[in-house]
């Protein structure tokens, strides 16, 4: 009501590229989040660790910090093992090292580049600033407006590029 067709079309097309990227970026967290917790839990089992479930719950709550959770779980979790088993406690830190290694190698790429479509650089830079920032809560949030504005940053380009290309054509054609 406020603006013109032109701009009130540009403001919901972006606020629906922000509601899908936070959208997406939440399903992939969970995704992540319940593999990385469950791969913990089936390791933990074959090698007899003590607390797997508890363990494991914890790698799954902590998932939701990115880059920084991983080794606060791993470090509670070497806790929770050495007030019981003392001697199982480096064994726990060297598999659960493998375990996050696999997943951080292997899972956690594929799952947020399907997720947000945007390469792990920009996911690095907008961890980085976002901590830098607001702290945990900036990590979290500035993964899916980096996104969006990666998407929109790459549209223009586009249309520019086209845009360049249409004239070199036009000019090429005289």
């Amino acid at each position: 009501a406020y603006m013109g067709p032109r701009h009130s079309f540009q403001v919901r097309r972006v606020l629906d590229m922000l509601v899908s990227a936070f959208s997406k970026f939440i399903g992939g967290q969970i995704v992540q989040a319940v593999l990385s917790s469950l791969s913990t839990w089936i390791a933990m089992i074959i090698f007899g660790m003590p607390y797997a479930t508890l363990v494991s719950l914890i790698v799954f709550v902590m998932a939701f910090i990115p880059i920084f959770g991983p080794y606060i779980s791993g470090a509670i979790g070497t806790l929770l093992i050495f007030t019981v088993a003392p001697g199982k406690a480096l064994w726990f830190l060297l598999m659960f090292f493998v375990v996050q290694q696999l997943e951080g190698s292997l899972v956690y790429p594929r799952i947020m580049s399907n997720a947000i479509d945007i390469p792990s650089i920009w996911v690095l830079v907008a961890v980085t600033l976002g901590g830098g920032i607001m702290g945990i809560p900036g990590m979290l949030l500035f993964i899916p407006l980096t996104a969006v504005a990666f998407h929109l940053v790459s549209e223009y380009v586009s249309k520019k590029e086209q845009a360049a290309r249409g004239t070199e054509q036009h000019i090429d054609t005289l």
